[in-house]
């Protein structure tokens, strides 16, 4: 198999900053953008929120932002096919159990059976599609867990951190199709109220990877994505402002980086190991090579169908704030591509 890896873009002082998370899963991407353009590149942290904040306010030019923004906030616009997504288990983004509940746990997973039992008979569809597919699903499980009552008769508590925007909504997402109804709400420091029933946390980045040995069951949301809907999981797509005139240059910087950090953090993981190696509370060093392994930051058709799914239901549940139209003709026009050039590498003489 041949792999291209591209050629670095020249940067000049015009280009305009990136915002940028400072978790560890986009650590393989920094060394990348450094090694290539040095301090030719300026960036602005945060959290999450925080460069969703940035971006759909015009501060800068180019953000790796949750998926969930663009049915958020309707100034930003996909830039290129580029984020954070896995194809099942990503390890750092969860809903955490701390304490058994055998039967709130066999009831999620009964669910999520009977999830990927109506979504393998629709396996295949384009990301115009994607509406009709949220509205039937949303429909299915009103229909077939209706009778399905849960033992403690209504939905478990969800903790919520505000660092998130993608993982909470989809947290969101699943209880609402699990549970027929959206759960309570609390924050994660907020232990005080909703004691009655039980709690699931949902941790993310850096945190979740330290804190998994503290929940007695972890529901990995990347993995149940997968396992529902037989699709990959976009955590982040890298987004612009649509008021803004980003310089080219800077969106062909980050495919160019991408595409490495995305070749060499599966082949040759080593070459971005921090020193030391972050530890969780139990002392015992992250698995970052088995973490990276398991993300992809260049987005393949597979990815914008998954992508699609996941802003139509967000519309369809009336979590949104914008119309995710555009967007969605967007994907469509970016996975035609994207199969036009899977076709063009198995086929290079036509």
């Amino acid at each position: 198999m041949s792999v291209f890896v591209p050629f670095a873009v020249k940067c000049d002082a015009a280009m305009t900053q990136l915002g940028w998370i400072d978790y560890l899963n986009l650590l393989p991407m920094l060394h990348e953008l450094r090694a290539a353009y040095g301090d030719e590149l300026t960036m602005t942290s945060g959290h999450p929120t925080h460069v969703n904040a940035l971006l759909a306010a015009g501060e800068v030019a180019l953000a790796p932002c949750s998926s969930a923004l663009l049915a958020f906030s309707p100034s930003v616009e996909v830039a290129v096919p580029i984020g954070i997504a896995s194809f099942g288990t990503v390890r750092s983004v969860y809903l955490g159990l701390a304490q058994p509940n055998p039967a709130l746990e066999t009831a999620i997973e009964r669910r999520q059976s009977r999830l990927r039992q109506w979504f393998m008979t629709r396996e295949g569809f384009s990301p115009c599609e994607a509406p009709a597919l949220a509205a039937g699903v949303t429909t299915h499980a009103d229909t077939t867990f209706a009778d399905d009552a849960l033992e403690q008769g209504s939905p478990p508590v969800l903790s919520l951190t505000p660092a998130s925007a993608a993982s909470a909504t989809l947290a969101r997402i699943f209880c609402r199709l699990w549970f027929g109804a959206p759960a309570p709400e609390a924050g994660l420091a907020d232990a005080s109220t909703h004691t009655e029933h039980p709690r699931l946390e949902l941790l993310i980045g850096d945190v979740a990877l330290q804190e998994r040995s503290r929940f007695s069951r972890i529901f990995d949301l990347g993995e149940m994505w997968r396992e529902a809907t037989g699709l990959p999981f976009v955590f982040a797509v890298w987004q612009k402002n649509r008021a803004s005139k980003a310089d080219g240059r800077l969106q062909d910087a980050v495919m160019y980086a991408a595409a490495r950090a995305d070749l060499f953090m599966k082949l040759h993981p080593t070459k971005y190991l921090p020193s030391p190696v972050p530890c969780d509370t139990q002392g015992m060093p992250f698995d970052l090579a088995e973490y990276w392994g398991g993300l992809s930051y260049v987005l393949g058709r597979h990815h914008l169908a998954g992508l699609a799914l996941y802003l139509s239901l967000i519309e369809h549940l009336g979590l949104g704030k914008s119309p995710v139209a555009h967007t969605l003709e967007r994907l469509q026009l970016a996975s035609v591509t994207r199969v036009d050039q899977e076709q063009a590498a198995h086929h290079p003489l036509g």
